[in-house]
């Protein structure tokens, strides 16, 4: 009778320990692949907001390229007239673009139509007459107005070494109609 007492300890170790060691296993196996599928399921949803955010940066580009494009062929035009065919042109595109907060370009001194010093006082001009066009819905309603901010960074930018590369900054709070 001790001996089959023995016998019954040993075996019901022996299968105790088989039972944890098994019970390990499968729950090590269980936790990578809940780990796999959680990494998987991260890495879709990131890479599917990432392509979002890339669509929408690329579709505002996008417009801005294509506003470029339009206006190379400006030497053709006027001189007296690129200014307010610009204006015209960037006012339209921006009541076009309903999700877009501001448009705001600045040129060169003397590039778009080489006559800066005739244009002094004129909204969207610099105080040489340099022009620097803002087009923005921060109001609630559609104002022009002198694009002052960014002047000096945008001809640091123009004659740096980045001049023919698209830029993107960081986003910065603005009021809209009064709430941030």
């Amino acid at each position: 009778m001790r001996i089959k007492v023995k016998l019954s300890i040993i075996v019901i170790t022996i299968l105790i320990i088989a039972m944890a060691g098994l019970s390990i296993v499968v729950l090590l196996q269980a936790r990578g692949i809940s780990l796999d599928l959680s990494l998987r399921g991260l890495h879709s949803v990131a890479l599917n907001e990432a392509t979002y955010w890339e669509g929408r940066e690329d579709g505002y580009i996008r417009v801005l390229e294509t506003l470029a494009n339009i206006m190379s062929g400006y030497e053709s035009l006027p001189l007296e007239s690129r200014r307010d065919v610009y204006d015209e042109l960037l006012r339209n595109t921006f009541l076009a673009e309903a999700n877009m907060l501001a448009l705001y370009t600045v040129w060169k001194p003397g590039a778009i139509d080489g006559m800066d010093s005739s244009y002094t006082g004129r909204t969207g001009s610099t105080p040489a007459g340099q022009y620097a066009m803002n087009f923005t819905r921060e109001s609630g309603r559609l104002e022009a107005q002198f694009a002052a901010a960014d002047i000096n960074d945008a001809m640091a930018y123009f004659n740096g070494p980045n001049s023919r590369r698209d830029r993107v900054e960081n986003p910065i709070f603005r009021n809209v109609a009064g709430s941030q």
